[in-house]
Formats: C-alpha cells, structure tokens, sequence
C-alpha cells in the first residue's frame, strides 16, 4: 500500500497547484496522500462499452473521454471493473471476454481495453486499480459462459435468480486469485479491489465469511506486493471479518460505500464509518468512502435520501473527520449526461469548507433564559439552558427534554399568579428560576412619546395637534415656536395610569411662500409636586401662507401606501432622491402624489418651495452586454412607481408633463414602447422581446433625470467547472455589531444569529467561489452595517444575487421545541420568487429542515429590484434540537451546497 500512497503523493503535488483561491479566505490544503477516485462499470454495458462489439477504435476512444473526464473533475485514480460477472475486459489466459465487450458467439479480439486505459490514464498522471466481482455469473437468463471457471458446472451454484461461482470450492477460490495474480502480473496496476462480495444471497451461504476471508488471504499470498482492497456496504456483515485482515496485513485498504443519507447532523454516516476508520487505524491502512452519484434524487432508506450533489460532499466532510484518505464516486455514467452539472459541481467540493472557528456550545449546567427574576404577564413561558450532555435534566423529579448531543434543553412552563418557582437538577446541581406573573407596573412617573417623533407640518393659520403620554392627573404643557400650548387628558383614569394629553397649536402668521422650520416640541409635566421637560425627537415645520412645501427622500427605498397606510400593503416603492409636494399629513406619513410615505424616510425642505412639477425631455439609450439604460431628462426628480409582470414592466409618473413618445434600439431588450398620458401623470410601458428575461432592474435619479437601468438574465458560464464564472453574488450577513440578533437556547453562551449569519455566509462564499462567482460579503466582521447600505453595497457592485441570511426566533411564550424549519421571503416575484423557491426546497432537503415555503413578504432587502433578492431563514435558534445541529460547521456546509446549487439552478 505505500507504494500506492507514494505514487498518489507525486500526482497530488501536481493536482495541488490547480486549486482555485477563494476570495474570502484561503483554501485548506489537501492531504498529499488524498485518493480521488472514480469507479468506471462494465457489467450490463453501464459505463463502458456502450455496447457489445464494437470496433477497437470506438473503444479506445470511449476510454480516452473518460480518462478526459477524469482529468478535467482532478480524479486521480480509476477503479475499473474488469471482471463483472466471470468474465474480463482484458486478454485473459483463464477468463473469456466479457460478454459487455464482445457479442455473443463473437471472437476475442486482439485489443486490450485494461491496457489501453492504463496507457491513456498514465499520460494524465492517473492511476488504475482493477476491480474483480469475485463471484457472480450472471442472471439465470443470461447465457452461460463456455469457458474459465463457470463453465464448469460444479463450479456454479444458483440462489434465487442469480447464478454465482461456488465460494466453497476450493477450484474457485484457486481460479479467482489466479485472475488476481495474473492481472497484477501483466498489468501496472495501482491495486486490485473485490467488489460487491456482500450480495445478500451469498451472505446467506453457511460458513461464506470464512470462505471469502480464504480467498482473500490466497490473493494475498500470490500479490504480496500489489496493494489489495475491498468495496463492500459499511454496513456489511463482513466488516468484523475484513477489520481482522487489515490488522494481520491481508488487506491494505478499506473502502465501505456509505448506504445512509447524512441527514440533519451526519450522526447515522458519522457512526457507520467511524468503525472503519478505527480498523483501518488500527491496521496502519488507509480506508476511502465509496458515494454512490447513482443514488442522487432517488429515495435510500428510512434514514432520508440523496439529495442532490451536497450531500456527497456532505459524506466526504465526515470521512475526511474521521481521518479517510479520500473517496471514490460511483459511477461515471451518473456523473455524465444529463447530470452534467453534478460533476461541476463535486468537482467544487473537493476542496473542504475552511474552518469556521465557531463559538463553543457551553455545557455548564445553567438557565440562560431568564437569565434573573424575571416579572411578565405572560401565562406561559419558555425556560431554555445548557447542561452536560447525557446527564438527565430533572424539574420536580421529572426529566425534562434535552438534546442528547449538546446538552441544550427547553421547555414551555404553564405560569400562575403571583411567584413562580421551577427548580431544575442536573447530578448534584441545582439551578432555580424565578418567574412572577403580574400585570405590568401600572403607572408612569414621565413623559412617553412626545410627537413629533420625525417631523410635523403645521400649515400658516391652520391647528396642528400636539400629543403625548403622561400619569394621569399631572398637568402638561407643550412649547413650539415660541407658543405655550396647555394639554388636555383626553381620558378620566386612576391618578398615574398613562394616558393622552393633547392641545391644538395655531400655526401663526410667517414666511410667506416658504417652508420653516420652528424647532422641536418642548412638553413639561408637573406632578406629583415635581415638574420634568421632555424635547420632542423631531422637529415642527411651517408652511407660510401660499408656500408648497416638499420632502426629499432620504431612504434607499422607501415604500409608498394607500390612504390610510397599512402596514405591509403598500403600493410601490421609490428611490433615494425623490421630491414631492406635501399634500397631507398624518402622524405618521406624509401624502404626496401617488400615496402615503413614512415621516422617518423623508426630509422636509425649508425656504422656498422647490420645483415639483416636471417636464419630461428627450430619451438617451445606452446599451452594453446584458445591462441597458434608458435616461429620461426631467426638470424634477418626480415620484415614479414600478411594475413589472413578468413580460412588461410599467413606469408610473406623478407630477409631470410633456412625455414624448420612446424609440427603441434594435438590439433593446424590449420589443416595444409606448407612452401614456392622463392629467399629470403620465406612463411608459415597455414590453420584452421575445425570449428575453428580465433578471433585474432599477430606476434611480440622475440630478433631476429619470433613469431605468435593465439587465438581461446571466448565462452559465462555458468554463468546466466553473458555472457561476462572471455572476456577481452580495450575501448579506443580518444583524452584527450591537445587534446579535436572535439568543439561540445557550444565550450569550454559545454561536448568537449574528455569528451564525456570518459563518454561513463565509462558508457559503467560499462555496460559490469555487463555482466561479465574484462574492462579496456585507460584512466580513461582527460589525454593525445599516439596511440601506447593505442594499446600496449590492446596487454599486451590480449584484446579479441578493441574499440576506438570517435565522429564526420566537416569542417567550411559545414552545420553542416545536418552532422548526426553513422559509425564504421574496417581495418580486419575477424572478426572485424562483430562487426563493430553489432555496427553500433544496436547503430544506440538504438540512433535513421541515420546508415553511417561499413566501411573499415586504422585509426591506427583500424590495431591491437591480436582481433577485429574497432573505434566508435558516432555522429556528431557541429550537433545542434544531440551534443544536445550526450551530455545527457540518450543517452550515450542508447548507452553503444547497443554496450554491439553487443558485446554478436558477441559471
């Protein structure tokens, strides 16, 4: 086996210089003895030859593509099945040629097809290892063969449907490692491995491990120097058997073929293996996992399925954890057409993810919520805590769940009123908490929400109400410009009960034809015998006698709603930049042409009303691979609302004037465009070619011009392996700095949401780097970043994906433990509603996460037109069993391979 291992060293110092460089942080080095391997199938004509008799040419020529393909997906070692069923694909003295190869009655021809992939693989640095079935003959229906060992009828035994040579002869034994020897012989192999020895039917032979065991130990005994192995089901019967012979040296590699999906945290793949990798440390081999490509999209077993390519990588993680020294895929049929995309893609996974360096789960036995007494008026509540894994957790006497992996537990307490006391142990600790259920405290002492909060407008000779929250029976006056202003309570209530004082302020006489402003609201309590002064946050503005007064758009979106507002359901949204009249207010909005517009996404513009109303020029059109744009002169930044359904996309523009007809170049993405005009408002309609797609647009202001910028859909890139080559990805970490986001079950005590969005995001950049894309992270750091700019940083790098990763919480009084699984949110549904729905179904598959679905929503980073955008809720932190398995480099690399692939998908 060494001299296997040395020669593998020397094509793997090669191979190690093609490795990509990610963007974000370097890739781990590769082992040097790292075995990269493909299984190529002979029996049925699976992999090789298409067909039975055909010419040497269209033979070698076969070979040559697929040691081609080895090359281009970095396999550096062929396993090739060269005896499937009795028969060989090489010029054997004592076995005839397969009936894969040569047509029934056919002669044997002069061409060597063992030797002519060694010869080919050689030129690549790729190394060949001959894979025997050591028994089987064929289906009952198939012809028999006439000559070699099954011709012989006492060689032959038939278990159900299938004819086998007879392991208990000892004519057999001799006749297959013969074969053994002859190959390693006449052929430079890398080894020789059995295969498929763990047929069920055979298991069933009394005293067959013995006799399989014998066979071993006689190939041993005449290839002393070959490296011998053995594929087989990790959870093969033979395993004990095969565990000895690699401590006594009869086998020098291991190469069980994981049977189970990885599932949520690997456990059941983990524990298959591990054996293995014990037995094979223990013996001083090296062991591989066998993946079966096969196997992909199709149903395994009751443990979950194989998904999809990440899955695969998922095995490799494991067995690369347990020390495995690389891995064979099976087969390459399954990795050719029509699963094209699933070789580029493992090709990216052989690189490992970089370590996370992730915050430890504490296993300190503690309550980390409530972390003190706690006082609520909740009826129940969600205690959640750390403790040692595998050490019951007793509340009253009563184990309570806890994940058995990390010691995380919860569990949702009914509350009484008054004081309650839960006394949980764990051994001879004991941890209490104190929860009281009472109403919250009643009365204030203060002053609470004076208004303005953002702005007010107060229009010359008109009242504007003046409000807040005070303890009943106080007395408050409110101070603006100048004027004392008495508040009323508006409702009788018992002495220090909140309620609401209000008075109505005259807005005086002043600036003629402008806007002012005349300072914030000064309101002073006295009660109690005390008095205390409280300045408004936002600032009172005056509109003087004839003044149209106007607001500037201050937010990068801002949505604008119908009247009245309701949260969620507005209209459309607008840009930064925007000016409007001010037609009306409300508390909260401002009304301008079009609807409704929050007060803290606007700036009120003081001195003399600026121009609203504008006049539409002339087109200038620019157009440069998939992106074009389409300025519009103006004489105002006007409010302008878009639409787009899939095939034409609206322009809606309030306040204007004087828009001319559009033209169209000939290489536009759309086929036509028109304009439509009604009073003050006037619209562009333009209307896709045919089999174009839209994949993003925006409309922003240049000065006072009007600018729509349009891109067509990214294509796959051309380049092997690299199918996101020239496609821009913004992944934007939520939360950070002074926001952790949401506590999962260990509180401050293990990974928080900001820490988790990162690590996912990192690991998810590394795997689309890989892919070919440009990635460019939001943060690289727990640091605090604002929405809009997150949003500006994806619009200035012209982001062809927009991805907020986030994960889930609850409320107190929820049962947690229940509270599972994925949703992704998009706003447009053209086309962030597909990648949304790639996201959720493949990241719920991958992570073994119930699927919320893809669901329309409004979150802000959700609203960005310039390319699909949605936010990622991964998971659900205070979930005990679910942060268990979010918090583990393992699941967030499951996870960073299914969004990779929904992002290749949606291409």
């Amino acid at each position: 086996m060494k001299r296997f291992l040395t020669a593998l060293t020397l094509l793997l110092v090669l191979f190690s210089s093609l490795l990509p460089s990610p963007v974000a942080f370097a890739a781990p080095e590769e082992p040097a003895d790292s075995m990269r391997g493909m299984l190529i199938r002979t029996r049925n004509n699976r992999d090789f030859p298409t067909a039975p008799g055909q010419s040497p040419r269209e033979l070698k020529r076969q070979l040559q593509t697929m040691v081609e393909f080895s090359a281009q997906n970095r396999i550096n070692t062929i396993f090739f099945e060269v005896v499937p069923s009795a028969d060989g694909l090489f010029l054997s003295k004592s076995y005839p040629a397969s009936r894969s190869w040569v047509k029934a009655g056919g002669s044997t021809p002069r061409f060597d097809p063992l030797q002519t992939l060694i010869r080919l693989a050689d030129k690549r640095s790729i190394r060949v290892v001959a894979v025997i079935n050591p028994y089987l003959v064929g289906d009952v229906a198939e012809p028999l063969p006439t000559s070699g060992p099954a011709a012989d009828p006492q060689n032959r035994i038939t278990l159900g449907r299938t004819v086998y040579l007879d392991p208990n002869r000892a004519e057999v034994e001799n006749a297959v490692s013969d074969l053994a020897a002859e190959l390693a012989a006449r052929y430079p192999l890398a080894g020789i491995a059995y295969h498929r020895a763990d047929h069920q039917p055979l298991l069933s032979l009394t005293g067959y491990e013995g006799r399989f065991t014998a066979l071993l130990q006689s190939t041993k005994a005449k290839l002393p120097s070959t490296p011998l192995g053995v594929l087989v089901a990790d959870d093969s019967p033979l395993a004990p058997a095969l565990f000895q012979l690699a401590q006594e040296g009869t086998v020098d590699f291991l190469l069980p073929q994981v049977t189970h999906a990885t599932g949520a945290d690997g456990r059941a793949v983990r524990e298959s293996l591990r054996p293995w990798a014990e037995a094979a440390q223990e013996g001083g081999i090296p062991f591989y996992t066998q993946t079966d490509a096969v196997r992909l999209f199709i149903p395994s077993d009751s443990s979950g399925e194989f998904s999809s390519p990440g899955e695969l990588a998922a095995q490799w993680e494991i067995g690369w954890e347990l020390g495995s020294s690389g891995f064979l895929l099976d087969s390459y049929t399954a990795l050719r057409e029509p699963y094209q995309s699933t070789a580029e893609l493992l090709l990216a996974y052989q690189v490992k993810i970089p370590d996370l360096n992730l915050t430890p789960i504490s296993q300190e036995f503690q309550i980390t919520r409530p972390q003190a007494p706690l006082r609520t008026s909740l009826s129940n509540y969600y205690l959640m805590g750390t403790s040692r894994p595998g050490e019951p957790v007793l509340l009253d006497g009563e184990e309570i769940p806890s994940d058995p992996r990390t010691g995380l537990f919860g569990i949702l307490l009914p509350l009484s009123p008054g004081e309650n006391r839960f006394a949980l142990r764990q051994g001879d600790e004991t941890c209490t908490a104190v929860i009281t259920q009472a109403e919250p405290a009643a009365t204030i002492g203060g002053i609470l929400s004076p208004y303005p909060q953002d702005s007010a407008l107060a229009w010359s000779g008109e009242r504007l109400t003046l409000f807040c929250t005070a303890p009943s029976g106080g007395s408050v006056t409110a101070s603006v410009g100048g004027t004392a202003i008495p508040l009323s309570q508006v409702e009788p209530k018992a002495d220090g009960l909140p309620t609401r004082f209000e008075g109505s302020f005259l807005a005086p006489a002043g600036f003629p034809g402008e806007t002012q402003s005349i300072g914030p609201v000064t309101y002073q309590l006295t009660y109690q015998g005390k008095s205390s002064r409280v300045d408004s946050s936002g600032e009172v503005f005056l509109a003087g006698e004839g003044a149209k007064p106007s607001l500037r758009l201050t937010d990068y979106l801002t949505a604008v709603y119908g009247d009245p507002p309701v949260e969620g359901d507005f209209r459309f949204t607008v840009k930064e930049g925007m000016t409007a009249e001010i037609l009306d207010e409300t508390e909260s909005h401002y009304q301008i042409a079009g609807g409704m517009v929050k007060k803290s996404a606007c700036q009120v513009l003081t001195g003399p009303p600026p121009q609203t109303h504008g006049r539409l020029g002339g087109y200038t059109h620019y157009k440069e691979g998939r992106r074009e744009e389409i300025l519009l002169s103006s004489t105002v930044p006007v409010p302008v609302e878009t639409q787009f359904d899939g095939t034409s996309l609206t322009l809606t523009l309030y306040e204007t004037e004087g828009l001319p007809d559009p033209t169209l170049p000939e290489d536009s993405l759309f086929a036509t465009a028109k304009a439509e005009r009604e009073g003050s408002v006037c619209r562009l309609i333009f209307t896709l070619q045919e089999g174009q797609q839209l994949w993003g647009y925006q409309f922003s202001y240049q000065g006072n011009d009007l600018l729509l910028t349009c891109r067509s859909r990214p294509e796959p890139s051309s380049i092997y392996g690299k199918p996101l080559t020239g496609v821009k990805v913004v992944l934007d970490p939520g939360h950070g700095g002074q926001d952790p986001g949401a506590l999962g079950v260990p509180g401050e005590n293990g990974p928080m949401e900001a820490e988790l969005n990162l690590a996912v995001a990192k690991a998810l950049s590394f795997r689309l780097e890989q892919l070919g894309a440009s990635v460019i992270l939001t943060r690289q750091e727990d640091g605090h970043i604002s929405l809009n700019d997150r949003m500006r940083l994806a619009e200035k790098a012209e982001a062809d994906f927009f991805l907020s990763l986030h994960h889930n919480s609850t409320a107190e009084q929820v049962d947690s433990g229940k509270a599972s699984g994925v949703e992704v949110y998009y706003h447009e549904p053209h086309p962030s509603q597909k990648l949304a729905e790639e996201i959720a179904q493949r990241l719920s598959a991958a992570a073994g996460r119930p699927m919320g679905g893809a669901m329309e929503s409004y979150y802000r980073v959700t609203r960005m037109t310039y390319a699909p955008s949605v936010l990622v809720e991964l998971g659900y932190l205070p979930n005990p069993g679910e942060y268990s398995d979010l918090a583990t480099a393992f699941s967030i690399g499951k996870e960073a391979s299914a969004i990779a692939e929904a992002l290749v998908a949606c291409l």
